[in-house]
């Protein structure tokens, strides 16, 4: 699913991420007092992974299906999207062939499935990722949903039933390595199941590799009818293009540690710490 820094957003959008490779990864994201884990584990052919932590309302992903009031108060407290949900997803290979330039090549198949732990749903999905010499690709579909509670938004006199928003996330992503430099291009589209056209995310991404440091920019171009938070006003505007911007530097400090500095990864203007250790 492209280069976004950091691996465990690309397995929840897109688990053929998963690495297959016999190795065992652990990343944390750090922000404020919390964190967000991603665990994953392969064996040279099939890989899984699991990640309590939320895909909505961060830089290389979705946008989150949120109250207007509480929308507002979170960004006013710079507190990031709270999750409803656990990803569970697994990859395998199809097809390799090792080889030099266009000779290499390697197609990989991920299904996921995604428990919100307030609706007590599972939600599948599938998605693709292949390479062919500089070139590579991704493609993931897979349904979602939201559960919205009134009560919380406007206090004890509103509507006491609960709302759930049910939509589709559809990725694909082209990307092109040149040794050092690697660009990226990445659409997402949600779609509401009575939504009379999608919310559409355009990414476009670039990471510089300098021996153990990756430098990462990125801008993210949304149209989407989710609010905008207006840093300078404090007030939420509702024009449906938003455009923001990513960056992140990681160091490979020991050949099983990686730490990383991200700003920007909660579209909150914030920065977060990113630590990997592979085993």
């Amino acid at each position: 699913m492209g280069t976004s820094s950091s691996a465990s957003s690309q397995i929840r959008l897109n688990p053929s991420a998963v690495p297959t490779d016999d190795i065992f990864g652990l990343e944390g994201i750090f922000f404020k007092t919390e964190v967000d884990v991603m665990l994953a584990k392969g064996n040279g052919r099939v890989g899984a992974a699991i990640s309590p932590a939320n895909t909505e309302s961060t830089f290389f992903g979705p946008p989150s299906v949120e109250i207007d009031p509480i929308f507002l108060n979170r960004k006013e407290k710079s507190e990031k999207y709270e999750s409803q949900k656990i990803t569970l997803a697994t990859a395998m290979d199809l097809y390799e062939k090792k080889g030099s330039g266009i000779k290499n090549i390697s197609l990989k198949l991920g299904l996921m499935g995604k428990y919100n732990k307030q609706t007590n749903s599972i939600l599948v999905g599938a998605g693709l990722t292949g390479v062919m010499g500089p070139l590579n690709f991704g493609y993931s579909y897979y349904r979602d949903e939201t559960e919205l509670n009134f009560v919380d938004a406007y206090g004890p006199l509103a509507d006491p039933a609960k709302s759930i928003v049910r939509y589709k996330v559809q990725t694909y992503s082209v990307g092109l390595y040149l040794n050092s430099l690697i660009l990226d291009y990445s659409n997402l589209n949600m779609l509401g199941d009575s939504a009379a056209r999608p919310d559409i995310v355009n990414l476009y991404t670039a990471s510089l590799i300098l021996g153990r440091l990756i430098v990462t920019a990125s801008r993210r171009i949304e149209n989407s009818s989710e609010p905008a938070y207006n840093y300078a006003t404090n007030l939420l505007e509702y024009n449906r293009v938003k455009e923001e911007t990513f960056g992140g530097v990681q160091i490979r400090v020991h050949k099983h540690l990686s730490v990383g500095a991200l700003y920007n990864y909660y579209l909150l203007r914030e920065y977060s710490v990113m630590m990997t250790l592979f085993f």
